[in-house]
């Protein structure tokens, strides 16, 4: 018998949102702007929804660890002053969720982006309303919460159970954190991760098309 899904937690970049262009254009700015830390040249989709560290990292392999810090606080500079004008809905993101929050499912949000820009791309985009919460890794005064520690926290929270919770996402730690946690756990397949990455990770629900979501539950 299929699981039924009662409560569905999504990933934002790549998955509800593409911030691709924003991201790009504030990282350029943030390595133009920091000493030493020489030209940023390109972004991989694959590395969105990443944690900012690690995308550093990848556009700039053997930057020094202290250059690598001031690009990163530069960036959260530049970015949350962002009127994020070049950030918009993925396709059928918008009817998916008003579809499953109409039909009674409870939807969450667990991303690495912080919060602040978080809350503000939500509330430009008008898709807060859909949510019952919205977990960020600096959701917590005085504590950093990895993607697989903000879904034990909501499930503590909001008492889910797992077996009746879905997390859709487009990366690889997406799905490594819907197991983690005893999750279903469907692949964005048009998300920043792409197809091939989906078919080998073998997620429960490979989903082409995020506005067929709703009739799969």
């Amino acid at each position: 018998m299929a699981r039924k899904f009662d409560n569905i937690i999504f990933d934002l970049d790549g998955t509800l949102v593409d911030s691709s262009g924003d991201i790009g254009d504030c990282l350029a700015l943030a390595f133009s702007g920091t000493p030493g830390a020489g030209a940023f040249s390109r972004l991989e989709k694959a590395w969105l929804g990443l944690p900012l560290k690690e995308i550093v990292s990848a556009a700039s392999p053997g930057l020094p660890a202290e250059r690598a810090r001031a690009v990163c606080l530069r960036f959260r500079e530049i970015y949350d002053a962002s009127e994020y004008p070049r950030t918009g809905l993925m396709p059928g993101s918008a009817a998916a969720l008003a579809a499953l929050a109409g039909g009674g499912k409870a939807l969450f949000v667990a991303t690495n982006k912080p919060l602040k820009p978080t809350l503000r791309i939500a509330g430009q985009l008008k898709i807060s309303p859909f949510f019952r919460e919205i977990a960020c890794p600096d959701l917590l005064a005085g504590r950093q919460m990895t993607k697989s520690g903000m879904l034990a926290f909501l499930i503590d929270k909001w008492g889910l159970e797992p077996s009746a919770t879905l997390m859709v996402g487009d990366t690889e730690p997406d799905v490594a954190a819907a197991r983690a946690n005893a999750l279903g756990c469907a692949y964005y397949a048009a998300g920043y991760g792409g197809r091939e990455l989906g078919r080998a990770l073998r997620p429960d629900i490979l989903l082409e098309d995020m506005g067929l979501l709703p009739s799969l539950l």
